[in-house]
């Protein structure tokens, strides 16, 4: 499966102007995605809500099932195994980004902070020293920072 932003890039999403993700991070959105891959009917008479989440589906969806190699499937009980992906796909998404924000937010201060030049330097003004004194003057210089 493709990741989220190369997902987004290739459709155009992430480049449209009044395209807002946080609109559509929903358990709600994931589910009308999933049962867009099965083959069932769908009732016209829906809320404005999922009409645009089906708008947005239908626009891209053709690539995607190409992309991703999904066709059509039929599947006992749409809706209910769709609550259930729609979850677990929220859920997941989720997770990963709580995850990764860390890592990007840490990757941010490093820069900010010069951690690799500042290191760099450090260890060449400490050359001839012993690796234990280097470690320790390293913790003491940037505690848990910039260790990469």
């Amino acid at each position: 499966m493709l990741d989220s932003s190369h997902s987004a890039h290739m459709y155009g999403l992430a480049t449209h102007k009044q395209f807002d993700p946080s609109v559509y991070l929903e358990k709600r959105f994931f589910g009308e995605v999933f049962l867009h891959f099965t083959k069932r009917k769908t009732r016209p008479n829906v809320k404005a809500e999922v009409q645009e989440y089906r708008r947005v589906i239908r626009k891209h969806l053709d690539a995607y099932k190409e992309a991703a190699g999904i066709t059509e499937f039929d599947i006992a009980n749409p809706n209910q195994t769709a609550q259930f992906e729609a979850a677990r796909i929220y859920t997941a998404y989720m997770n990963n980004t709580q995850t990764k924000f860390g890592w990007y937010l840490r990757r941010a201060v490093n820069a900010l902070l010069k951690t690799r030049e500042r290191k760099r330097d450090l260890e060449e003004a400490m050359k001839g020293r012993t690796t234990d004194e280097i470690k320790k003057r390293m913790k003491t210089e940037f505690g848990n920072l910039g260790w990469n």
